[in-house]
C-alpha cells in the first residue's frame, strides 16, 4: 500500500507544495524551519495529529467515517491473498500473521521481541518466525527495529507498525488505550530507511543520537553525548537540538 509522508499529506490538505528537507537541514536549522511553517500555517500541528490518526493512506480522501474499514480490508488482502500467493507458506499459518499484529497493537509500549518465547507462543520454529517477520516488513505492515552493533544481527529488538494509522485503527478496533510513546516512536522511525535502537538514547541514525518524547522531555539522558538531539511532540522550537517531531515528515 502506498503511504503518504506528512509532507505529502500536508500538500494535499493545503493544495500547495512544500520543500523537502535533508537530515542535515533539520539538525542545523530546526528552529527557523519550524517557526516559518507553523506561523505560515497555524493549523499545521492540528493537521499533524490528524495525519497520525488517519492521513497516511490516500483513501482517507474518500471519507474518514470508513477509513478504518478500508484499512482493515487492505490489510486482509495483504495477509490472505498477497502473502500466500508470493510466498511458500502453509495456509494454516496465516493466523500467525494476525496474532503478531494483535501482539504489537496491544502492547502497552513499543513491542520488545523475544524470539525464543514468541516462536514457542506461535507454535513455530525461530527461523520460520524470522521469515514471517521479514514478510510483514516487506509488505509494509511492520517496521522491525534492530539494535546498533558492529556485527548487525538479523534479530529485531522491537516491532513497530509501518505507520501510526495502523496502530490507531487496531487500538480502536480492540477498544484499547493508545500508548503515546509508541505513536511517537512509530512515526519517527518510519521517516527513515536505516535507523537503529541504541543503548544510548532511543535511536541512532548516521552517528546522531535521538531521544523521542513529549513537551517536557529534557536532555538528562543524553546531556554529555555529542551529536545528540531530542525529537519532541511540539509545534515549533527555539532550540535547534530540540526538534519538533513533525519536521521529520518532510524528509520525503
Amino acid at each position: 500500500m502506498d503511504i503518504l509522508s506528512f509532507k505529502e499529506y500536508l500538500e494535499i490538505e493545503k493544495k500547495t507544495t512544500f520543500p523537502r528537507y535533508t537530515l542535515e537541514n533539520i539538525l542545523n536549522d530546526a528552529s527557523s524551519i519550524s517557526k516559518e511553517l507553523v506561523f505560515a500555517y497555524e493549523d499545521l500541528f492540528v493537521l499533524f495529529k490528524n495525519y497520525l490518526l488517519n492521513g497516511a493512506y490516500p483513501f482517507y480522501l474518500e471519507g474518514k467515517e470508513n477509513f478504518e474499514q478500508k484499512l482493515f480490508d487492505a490489510m486482509d488482502k495483504i495477509i490472505y491473498e498477497d502473502i500466500p500467493s508470493l510466498n511458500k507458506i502453509d495456509y494454516s499459518h496465516i493466523s500467525i500473521f494476525q496474532k503478531l499484529i494483535f501482539l504489537v497493537a496491544s502492547a502497552k509500549k513499543p513491542f520488545s521481541v523475544n524470539m525464543a518465547s514468541l516462536s514457542r507462543e506461535m507454535g513455530i520454529t525461530e527461523p520460520t518466525l524470522y521469515t514471517y517477520m521479514d514478510i510483514l516488513d516487506k509488505t509494509g505492515i511492520f517496521k522491525s527495529m534492530k539494535k546498533e552493533a558492529k556485527k548487525l544481527s538479523k534479530k529485531p529488538q522491537k516491532l513497530l507498525f509501518s505507520n501510526t494509522n495502523i496502530l490507531y485503527s487496531y487500538n480502536k478496533k480492540f477498544a484499547m488505550e493508545i500508548d503515546v510513546r509508541t505513536v511517537r516512536e512509530t512515526f519517527f522511525v518510519n521517516c527513515f530507511e536505516d535507523i537503529f535502537y541504541s543503548d544510548i538514547g532511543d535511536f541512532v541514525l548516521e552517528g546522531n543520537i535521538f531521544e523521542v518524547g513529549g513537551r517536557n522531555k529534557d536532555f538528562s539522558q543524553i546531556k554529555d553525548i555529542s551529536h545528540s538531539y531530542l525529537a519532541i511532540d511540539i509545534d515549533f522550537t527555539t532550540n535547534d537540538k530540540k526538534i519538533p517531531l513533525w519536521i521529520f515528515g518532510f524528509l520525503r
